[in-house]
């Protein structure tokens, strides 16, 4: 981890970091011969396991509410939780029949507690080779969202690339165009109040030749941050919301505002 402005290490060889919250408090795990085997809490230099064997701390809000992924002796990890003084994990309690998701992950929380992260379900038929979002809330019902579009047919994924503190969901979808890999195409999908667009739908003030290539997130207060092709470099931006009442009721979207281009980053 990195302390005023000095790189300093979380621990010996195998553990590895995966979320901090706003108090520089780190949510982590270790690995053993490739395989994830405990969870762990960092808070003032001081590391505390995490109760589960075969499990990840990925991300960890400011009420120390950690999200990661735990296997159970599986050899799919599943979307766990940890509430502050838990002995055991939280599976998340998505409904499948009989059967258990193949896979997945909780990739973010939110101070107010809303988890998001990604699932295989699996059905009678067998299990999805396409992963979904889901949101979830400790106490409440899960939300599964498919995202609405790949570019291809064949290794379809996506990744979370942040969470605004109004429950905005950023994600790119990776799709190939080959069952053997091939090239490679990424698009951008926002979700908000359970309805998906395309970023670039909603951001102005990009100059002609300007496109999108990623949206998400950084930092203490969720800064809305974007990277912009030129067409001849890549540059990142800030963003900042503006009231554009008119465009976002075409969009038939439940958001309050579209996205504008800041100043360089």
């Amino acid at each position: 981890m990195i302390k005023d402005g000095i790189g300093q290490p979380i621990g010996p060889l195998g553990v590895y970091a995966g979320g901090v919250n706003n108090l520089n408090s780190i949510a982590g795990y270790h690995i053993l011969g490739g395989t994830f085997t405990t969870a762990f809490i960092m808070k003032d230099g001081q590391r505390r396991d995490l109760p589960g064997q075969g499990a990840a701390g990925l991300c960890i809000n400011d009420a120390e509410i950690v999200g990661g992924t735990y296997s159970e002796g599986e050899t799919t990890g599943q979307p766990a939780y940890w509430l502050p003084g838990d002995s055991e994990p939280r599976l998340l309690p998505f409904d499948f029949g009989t059967n258990r998701p193949h896979g997945g992950r909780v990739s973010y929380i939110t101070e107010s507690g809303m988890m998001v992260g990604m699932v295989y379900p699996t059905t009678p038929e067998g299990f999805s080779t396409a992963p979904w979002l889901f949101t979830y809330t400790h106490g409440g019902e899960i939300n599964l969202h498919r995202p609405p579009r790949y570019a291809h047919n064949f290794g379809r994924e996506f990744v979370i690339n942040g969470v605004t503190s109004d429950g905005t969901i950023f994600l790119s979808a990776y799709s190939y165009d080959s069952q053997f890999g091939g090239n490679r195409t990424e698009v951008q999908f926002l979700l908000k109040d359970g309805e998906f667009a395309e970023p670039s739908d909603l951001i102005v003030g990009l100059q002609p030749g300007e496109s999108l290539l990623r949206l998400g997130t950084m930092g203490p207060g969720n800064l809305i941050v974007a990277g912009i092709n030129t067409g001849n470099r890549v540059q990142g931006v800030l963003l900042e919301p503006v009231p554009e009442p008119g465009t976002l009721a075409a969009l038939g979207l439940g958001v309050a505002a579209v996205l504008r281009k800041k100043r360089r980053a």
